[in-house]
């Protein structure tokens, strides 16, 4: 949904681009497709969607479906929405590299590293696979043919921090949830957050938050003295939520869940 957050708050972007899945792409296409307050952030309308993807070069939005294992699925998705190797780029991975095989996960992190000039990677992965919750974890996801491939592999932040290292970025840094909500968020946000719900087991609460992390990795060639991600840090103030903008768009995106697993953005 983050793209449609951004079009409500009328940020636009020159290029953002998702890739997923085909079978999934196909959902979310039906979904903007259904969806006025979706659809109209698109300028072309109903014709640059299809049920392989959307593109939509007026918005710069794209979404095209691949294989992310599959390298050369992989570019030529990203080709589709016209990414640009050399200009500054965000990606971001948002529980996915903890579904796939830990070599293909690497390779993924390769990938990016050694094309881009410039490119800050931004991670939501599980951790903590070996105590009771992390096992649990594992076993309900396994019932539900969705394995956590990749988690005993890099099961804590300092895996995480090594394995983006290994692939190739300059600095990486990764902490759990609960390091963030304690350090990074801010006071009144906070407050604002624990208002919304009374939680009876805050224990239970900050045991799930140990069992997922953030990792912020950062790969740049300075050769002509161009530095843009100094001054990023996993750590810094947080402010605030990030805002939906109209009710509408809320209202739209919650009613299909397929919107809200992007694979690799």
């Amino acid at each position: 949904t983050r793209f449609w957050q951004l079009d409500a708050l009328g940020v636009r972007v020159r290029r953002f681009i998702e890739v997923d899945q085909p079978e999934v792409v196909a959902c979310k296409c039906a979904a903007v497709r259904a969806q006025h307050a979706l659809l109209k952030a698109l300028p072309e309308g109903i014709n640059c969607l299809d049920s392989s993807g959307i593109r939509s070069p007026a918005s710069g939005y794209t979404l095209a479906a691949a294989d992310i294992c599959d390298c050369v699925q992989l570019e030529s998705a990203l080709s589709i929405g016209g990414w640009e190797s050399a200009l500054p780029t965000l990606l971001i991975a948002e529980c996915v590299l903890a579904y796939l095989e830990p070599e293909a996960a690497e390779a993924l992190l390769q990938w990016f590293a050694h094309r881009a000039s410039y490119i800050v990677f931004v991670s939501y992965e599980q951790i903590g696979p070996h105590d009771a919750f992390g096992r649990m974890m594992m076993h309900n996801l396994r019932k539900r043919q969705c394995p956590l491939l990749g988690l005993p592999a890099c099961p804590d932040v300092k895996a995480q921090v090594d394995r983006c290292k290994r692939s190739g970025w300059d600095r990486a840094a990764s902490e759990d949830l609960l390091v963030l909500y304690c350090k990074a968020l801010g006071a009144a946000e906070r407050t604002r957050v624990e208002r919304l719900e009374r939680l009876d087991e805050i224990e239970e609460w900050e045991l799930m938050l140990r069992h997922y992390c953030m990792v912020l990795a950062v790969r740049e060639r300075t050769e002509k003295g161009v530095a843009f991600f100094d001054d990023l840090e996993l750590l810094a103030p947080i402010a605030g939520s990030f805002p939906i903008g109209l009710e509408s768009l809320h209202d739209a995106v919650t009613t299909d869940p397929t919107l809200h697993r992007p694979s690799l953005n």
